[in-house]
């Protein structure tokens, strides 16, 4: 996972972008841009996952309201992930 500014952009397997929103950098605007604009397309919600969503599973999955849940896997990925 890599977060930069407002975003969280996760790397899959074999090096695939899964999710992340908003992370241009000075100097690679253009290109993240278009980066940024695949994985919103690529996404079943039509946005990326932001920090307070992430955050939000990941206290979530630590509380006991998750008690129940054993050997889960939380993708926090607006729909580009599907299993």
């Amino acid at each position: 996972m890599l977060l930069k500014g407002k975003s969280a952009v996760i790397y899959g397997g074999g090096g695939s972008i899964v999710g992340g929103s908003g992370f241009a950098s000075r100097g690679h605007r253009g290109r993240n841009d278009i980066i940024g604009r695949t994985i919103v397309s690529q996404t079943m919600l039509g946005r990326a996952a932001t920090h307070e969503d992430v955050g939000n599973a990941a206290a979530f999955v630590a509380s006991d309201r998750a008690r129940a849940m054993t050997g889960a896997t939380a993708h926090v990925s607006c729909g580009a992930l599907v299993d």
